[in-house]
């Protein structure tokens, strides 16, 4: 019965393997020497973590400060209305009222 083709990639994947380490062993008790190892594949996926959570750490921290502003200008005496606006009417202004301040 024939192997699938998954299959035997795998089976082929992994006589690559046992052959590349043969090799290797074989080369290290005939001269002594090891051979260097190869360069590791990187962690994407931990550094990607690492990132996503200093970003939440930094978006934390501003929000802290920024809630801390807030309480900070409540406990001054500023609750956000602007002195230059006090006194003005949003909307349409009756005509009248104008002129009769002049």
């Amino acid at each position: 019965m024939p192997l699938r083709s998954g299959v035997r990639q795998k089976a082929l994947k992994r006589l690559s393997c046992l052959a590349t380490r043969a090799r290797r062993d074989h080369l290290s008790r005939t001269t002594g020497v090891e051979t260097p190892h190869l360069a590791r594949k990187p962690n994407y996926d931990f550094e990607k973590r690492r990132k996503e959570l200093d970003r939440k750490a930094k978006k934390d921290a501003k929000r802290e400060e920024r809630q801390q502003r807030r309480q900070e200008s409540i406990d001054n005496g500023v609750e956000g209305a602007d002195p230059d606006l006090e006194g003005i009417v949003p909307g349409p202004q009756n005509i009248n009222d104008i002129m009769d301040q002049k």
